[in-house]
């Protein structure tokens, strides 16, 4: 699947980025948890990762340039965290989720299941 690909499927899920309005974003993820995550979004490593930037259970700390990079999701205004979020899809969709959802935990939780592994 293309970075293009990548990007339209995590937008279908979680709509668009827009990194100054947190509120707005929030009940996109409704549908996922409901539905279920995409595939191309299933990735134990990355799940993990992002869990321990927030300090989250089931978390496992990232190396040195995993770690850069979700400190520039974090950092990254909306261009910035789209240009990011196309480079890394699969980090990009799990910051995304996290950064902008209460729910974002849960379905992190949930994406560990749902790879058969333990939280």
């Amino acid at each position: 699947m293309s970075g293009e690909q990548n990007i339209a499927q995590i937008e279908d899920y979680l709509g668009p980025v827009r990194a100054e309005s947190t509120s707005a974003m929030t009940p996109r993820l409704a549908p996922v948890a409901q539905a279920g995550i995409p595939t191309a979004m299933l990735r134990e490593d990355v799940v993990r990762h992002v869990l321990w930037q927030y300090g989250l259970a089931g978390a496992e700390e990232p190396g040195h340039f995993t770690g850069a990079l979700m400190q520039a999701f974090q950092r990254a205004d909306e261009g910035n965290f789209r240009i990011l979020r196309e480079a890394y899809p699969v980090l990009g969709f799990w910051m995304y989720a996290l950064r902008f959802s209460n729910e974002g935990h849960a379905l992190a939780l949930r994406a560990l299941r749902q790879m058969g592994v333990r939280p």
